[in-house]
């Protein structure tokens, strides 16, 4: 008896309950096979088990080619309020997102619309552009005038951000769309400082550059009934001693801490702080 338990792929009751009657079939026409063989040396009859294997071979294919298709679509916010049911049985949106890497041969409608079949047909739910960069070990030309990162981006034909490569991404966009993929674009390479993107242009704004998105920690250790002095920095998050857990913040005065420890124990403090990051601000990228 077939008993179908909670959180199992519903997908797959049909199949299971199809090899349920196969199975016993096939071993029935098995015996009936080999009496046959017996019976018929020049092989004029038909072997029943070709006709089984062909079967299901036809079941696998079809159900494989089924869940593939079974995710396509975007995320749905409503899926984060039963995220256990949701794990069981992902919706729609919750599929394969690759790296989709646009450098090599050249950029053309044709190239990309049989990738693009290809990708659809693969239970593949979209996709992030992405671009290579540069060895400045190698390419020396490339990297003449200075490079952010690992090496400047490699640009691609055609080249990335020009007229004719937004023809191409604005095109590409709507087939994506009209299939039922989702599309982004990796910032990987041309998002680096000195590579010369839009990334030169907004680090050195105000509001990135003065962004305080790195925190630094120091830590003291303090013996048994020993004296700590610090000088606290402007951008302070907190300041704490362990063991205990014991906030110090309150005994600072005009930017110094002055503390003693208790003498039951050793004790660390922890001072953390910020420091200006413009690439940890939110909108960089």
């Amino acid at each position: 008896v077939f008993k179908f338990q909670p959180g199992m792929n519903k997908n797959l009751l049909p199949f299971s309950l199809i090899l349920l009657y196969l199975l016993p079939e096939c071993d029935k026409y098995s015996y009936k096979l080999k009496r046959m063989n017996v019976n018929n040396h020049h092989g004029n009859r038909k072997r029943p088990e070709s006709f089984f294997l062909i079967v299901f071979i036809l079941l696998i294919t079809s159900y494989i080619q089924a869940q593939t298709q079974s995710f396509k679509g975007w995320p749905d916010e409503e899926s984060r309020r039963d995220l256990v049911n949701k794990f069981k049985n992902p919706p729609k949106g919750y599929g394969n997102v690759p790296f989709y890497w646009w450098n090599g041969d050249s950029l053309s409608r044709e190239r990309l619309t049989y990738q693009l079949d290809l990708l659809q047909s693969s239970a593949t739910d979209g996709f992030a552009i992405s671009y290579a960069h540069t060895h400045p070990g190698i390419e020396l030309e490339e990297n003449r005038a200075g490079f952010g990162g690992a090496g400047r981006t490699e640009p691609g034909k055609p080249e990335i951000f020009t007229g004719s490569w937004w023809e191409i991404v604005n095109w590409f966009a709507g087939e994506c769309a009209r299939r039922g993929m989702g599309m982004g674009m990796d910032d990987y390479t041309f998002a680096w400082e000195r590579n010369g993107y839009f990334t030169d242009s907004i680090l050195h704004t105000e509001e990135f550059r003065t962004y305080q998105g790195r925190l630094e920690m120091e830590e003291y250790k303090v013996g048994p009934g020993e004296a700590l002095s610090l000088t606290i920095p402007d951008n302070l998050v907190t300041i704490v001693s362990y063991p205990g857990g014991k906030e110090l913040s309150g005994k600072i005065e005009n930017r110094l801490l002055n503390w003693h420890a208790p003498s039951d124990n050793e004790y660390r403090v922890y001072m953390v702080s910020t420091s200006p990051a413009p690439d940890l601000h939110p909108a960089y990228g």
